[in-house]
């Protein structure tokens, strides 16, 4: 059985090989978006926010004497809360680990226009493969897309 900890999303995240510390860089609580209107041009629904980042996961491990699976999933749900996107993962552990980290990257956000408001990613994790997920942590983020 695996705990969560803690989650955050930041711009970049550094492990220092020596000493297997994380370093956050750039956390994000919130991301604004200004579109210039261009006259000539209709402005689409959906836009591309060329950003990289990402979401960084500590879980302790409850029993360290045995190898353990870590079933999880990062997902983005709109502010209506629908889904955006997901990512999901499997890390084996060893026999003495006692916690890890993840590390999920991102690159690019495609939003619709008019979806500015709190998005939520949410950390889930399962015991077995079969079972079904369940949220461990909601991270908010702000996005706010202004139309110039």
């Amino acid at each position: 059985m695996f705990n969560h900890v803690w989650s955050v999303i930041c711009q970049n995240s550094s492990v220092d090989e020596k000493s297997n510390t994380v370093s956050l860089f750039g956390c994000i609580e919130n991301i604004g978006v200004d579109i210039v209107k261009d006259k000539n041009k209709n402005i689409t629904d959906k836009i591309n926010i060329p950003i990289q980042f990402d979401v960084v996961s500590y879980w302790t491990i409850e029993d360290s004497t045995k190898k353990n699976n870590l079933f999880f999933k990062v997902e983005l749900f709109k502010p209506n809360g629908e889904s955006l996107f997901y990512k999901e993962e499997t890390i084996f552990t060893e026999i003495g680990w006692s916690r890890i980290r993840n590390i999920a990257k991102f690159s690019g956000l495609e939003l619709e226009i008019n979806d500015s408001g709190r998005y939520n990613f949410k950390i889930f994790q399962k015991e077995n493969r079969n079972d079904d997920f369940v949220v461990v942590a909601v991270l908010p983020v702000d996005i706010n897309i202004n139309i110039k």
